[in-house]
């Protein structure tokens, strides 16, 4: 495996320590993979339960649940606290769902690289054309 690679794997391993009723437990910045996955487990868990169509409110909770799932993990071992997305939602209240969620975005914010504005990219885009830097 190349270098980059490597590295770009081992970055996607920072987490942001929370509590969770006194319990130390952290949050893990999810990747392409797990909001897909996350996806399809809310599509096969309606399926499973034979309901063909539900309301957009109750697939947003099942796919919220299935991330949150998969973001939080132990401190120490970056290891799921939560076996499955049931045990996570027979443990986790609305409201204590709703705190964690704010906490992942705003987790999210913190790590993902800011974009640029058109205003701002411009204005960078003239200081670089003023101030050449030629690498050799």
């Amino acid at each position: 495996m190349s270098d980059i690679l490597d590295k770009l794997k081992a970055s996607g391993k920072a987490t942001k320590p929370i509590e969770l009723r006194g319990q130390k437990l952290a949050i893990r910045i999810l990747t392409e993979q797990d909001y897909q996955l996350a996806g399809m487990g809310a599509h096969e868990k309606f399926k499973e339960e034979g309901i063909g169509l539900t309301n957009a409110d109750l697939h947003e909770a099942e796919v919220a649940n299935q991330l949150l799932c998969r973001a939080l993990v132990e401190p120490s071992t970056n290891k799921p606290v939560f076996p499955d997305v049931a045990t996570f939602a027979e443990i986790v209240t609305r409201e204590e769902k709703s705190i964690l969620l704010e906490n992942y975005l705003e987790y999210e914010r913190d790590v993902s690289p800011r974009r640029m504005t058109e205003a701002e990219f411009d204005e960078l885009l003239v200081e670089v054309k003023k101030s050449p830097v030629q690498y050799t």
